[in-house]
């Protein structure tokens, strides 16, 4: 007999006739009937009460709210069942509802199913892993229901994105790169021309060839000292100075050029080959063509003790490092005195040690000395020792 809606008057006291036991096979499978008794009447209610709640996790009463029914323990069998009926409303229940272990699996839409054990996120992603994510950010990738707009674009941009999965951030770093900021932009920025002046006293001047250096997409630093990423130094016609930052443009073996090559540049709109007879102030063969054209820096095997004033060694320091000088000393030590290649004085004639110790006297005396003057002949006219034994100085000890 099926039971009456529960919103239908209560009929006339009837027995009721017991509900089948739930199935304990896997398949479902109906099991012996039992005797009617008082405990598979409360299991028929307790039966009509759980299939409600299941349809309402099921969302075929979405509306409905569930309702919390206490339970009691028959005594006479040990099973719990419901103490309290199914409450009223507009829901029909059916006289025997069946439960399935499969639906209490997950197997067939029931609770398991609903909610899913979720997977934990990986601590670490790899780039497998991120692909196919869907992009929150610009530059994160795309799926094919959102394409981007413009796909070189995205590969293009400068970004250090990261990705984010079930609520872990990746550990992926994916770097794009602008454009202009590539290898080829850097190489340019690196073949740059970077111009010095060197005894163009006129501003007026100076001024007016640096606008043309910048017009042809040069760089014109105004600065009095040598500077490393300077290219090109711009001097007067047949002009030789023995200033820091000639001296050092020679020892680094880097253009030195006529103010007339940005004239004829600005005038050609490009740049010209720096080599052209035109703008030669050297002689072929000349020492310092010889130094420009040569792989090899000219102090690169120098080890240099300078006995100066201070006003000079900061910019003789300056040339022997344009020149590849790796190492320079300002003290006599134990330590350096047997790899001295070379000692330079501002003194005319002499040098003078004190306080050397007693065991390096032989040693002292040894050591090559010279005038400062000895660089800048060695730079710009000969590298001969005939001709450079002229600015040898004679070793004191006290």
């Amino acid at each position: 007999r099926e039971r009456p809606p529960v919103d239908a008057p209560p009929a006339a006291a009837a027995p009721q006739q017991a509900a089948p036991a739930l199935p304990d096979h896997p398949d479902g499978g109906d099991q012996a009937e039992e005797p009617p008794s008082p405990a598979l009447e409360t299991r028929t209610d307790a039966g009509a009460f759980l299939g409600l709640a299941l349809q309402q996790l099921m969302g075929s009463n979405a509306g409905a709210v569930p309702v919390r029914a206490a339970q009691t323990r028959n005594p006479a069998t040990g099973t719990a069942a419901l103490a309290n009926k199914p409450p009223t409303g507009k829901v029909k229940i059916p006289a025997q509802k069946r439960i399935s272990r499969a639906m209490l699996n997950g197997k067939a839409g029931g609770p398991a199913a609903k909610h899913p054990r979720r997977e934990k996120a990986p601590e670490f992603l790899t780039a497998a892993d991120l692909e196919g994510l869907p992009a929150s950010e610009p530059g994160l990738g795309h799926t094919d229901s959102d394409p981007p707009e413009d796909a070189e674009e995205e590969a293009n941009s400068l970004s250090e994105t990261q990705a984010t999965v079930q609520g872990k951030e990746s550990q992926v770093v994916r770097w794009r790169h602008e454009d202009g900021d590539g290898i080829e932009d850097l190489q340019e920025r690196l073949e740059q021309k970077v111009f010095q002046f060197g005894g163009v006293k006129n501003k007026k001047e100076r001024e007016t060839l640096m606008q043309k250096i910048q017009r042809l997409g040069g760089a014109a630093e105004a600065s009095t000292h040598y500077l490393a990423n300077s290219t090109h130094l711009i001097v007067p016609n047949d002009s030789s100075e023995r200033t820091e930052k000639y001296l050092s443009f020679v020892a680094a073996g880097k253009w030195i050029l006529p103010c007339t090559y940005i004239e004829q540049c600005d005038a050609a709109g490009e740049w010209l080959p720096e080599d052209h007879k035109d703008f030669r102030l050297f002689k072929e063969g000349s020492r310092i063509s010889t130094l420009h054209r040569s792989p090899a820096l000219p102090f690169a095997t120098w080890c240099v003790l300078l006995r100066v004033s201070s006003n000079i060694c900061k910019g003789l320091e300056v040339i022997l490092k344009a020149g590849g000088c790796p190492a320079i000393h300002d003290q006599l030590t134990p330590d350096c005195i047997h790899e001295l290649t070379h000692v330079f004085s501002d003194d005319p004639r002499v040098v003078r040690f004190q306080d050397v110790d007693g065991g390096l006297h032989s040693a002292a005396r040894a050591l090559p000395c010279f005038n400062i003057e000895y660089v800048y002949q060695f730079l710009c006219h000969s590298d001969q020792p005939t001709h450079l034994n002229a600015y040898r100085l004679t070793v004191e000890l006290k």
